[in-house]
């Protein structure tokens, strides 16, 4: 975002420091506020809306279903643990 001043906003601004100051971020804010806004746009808010909000995925969560009766018994998940996989893996002889 380019500024234009006149050769006295400019010898203004280079003998006040506070106002040159106060300059710079103002045009800091200024480029982050366009920013802002450019990825506002470019965001598609539908996508967004359309996720399911926290309290639906508790919801989901807590209703019972196939996976909510899923337990893997304890030797699955101790295999699990130290290999990495869940069905034993078959070894070349």
């Amino acid at each position: 975002m380019p500024v234009t001043l006149t050769s006295e906003q400019y010898a203004a601004l280079k003998a006040d420091a506070e106002l040159g100051a106060t300059f710079r971020e103002w045009h800091r804010r200024c480029l982050a506020s366009a920013s802002s806004k450019a990825i506002a746009a470019a965001e598609n808010w539908a996508r967004i809306a359309a996720a399911p909000t926290f309290a639906e995925l508790e919801r989901r969560r807590a209703a019972p279903g196939p996976l909510a009766r899923a337990i893997d018994p304890p030797d699955v998940v101790a295999r699990w643990v130290t290999t990495g996989y869940s069905h034993p893996q078959e070894t070349a002889a």
